[in-house]
């Protein structure tokens, strides 16, 4: 396999898809390592995980090796967590929008007028979240591995401050435990 411009290198190139398609084949029949996005396609995500084993044959890798990414948000509380999670409302209508990927706003500036409407906008979105307490998130993120058979999660934490995300991450590592 020749890769640009990582040829001469020990990069382990991967593909990232979201449908049972073209990517998930790909990987297989490359031998490579798969990302499957459960955030995007929650309800495809079984099925290209299975496309994916099915294309599997000998490459790079001797053996397929699933990722699955998760949107996720721990806090201390389930309250908490649903505080800071009011962010990607505003966030994700902004990238749903053709408008980008804007800063994060801050929980406390989307009233709840505005947290109602976008959450109905972007429901399946917004459902495909794992956000509460650690014991939660990380129940929900050991289901989703189950269910996948995932080797490895990828997690995405979209808060307005950074800590916030270090704490979330550090919270489900603990728990994970």
């Amino acid at each position: 396999m020749h890769l640009t411009p990582g040829e001469g290198t020990d990069l382990l190139p991967w593909i990232l898809g979201n449908s049972p398609g073209v990517s998930a084949r790909l990987a297989g029949r490359l031998g490579l390592p798969f990302a499957a996005n459960y955030h995007l396609a929650p309800g495809k995500t079984v099925e290209t995980a299975r496309a994916y084993r099915e294309a599997f044959t000998p490459g790079v890798l001797d053996e397929p090796y699933l990722a699955v990414s998760a949107d996720v948000l721990a806090a201390p509380t389930t309250g908490d967590a649903e505080r800071q999670a009011r962010s990607f409302l505003p966030w994700v209508d902004a990238v749903a929008r053709g408008r980008g990927a804007v800063p994060v706003p801050d929980p406390a500036s989307v009233s709840d007028a505005d947290s109602v409407k976008l959450t109905a906008r972007h429901s399946a979105r917004v459902a495909t979240r794992f956000v509460g307490d650690p014991d939660h998130v990380v129940g929900r993120l050991r289901a989703l591995a189950a269910l996948t058979g995932a080797d490895e999660l990828v997690l995405t934490t979209l808060t307005h401050r950074h800590d916030d995300r270090v704490q979330s991450h550090r919270l489900i590592a603990d728990a994970w435990r």
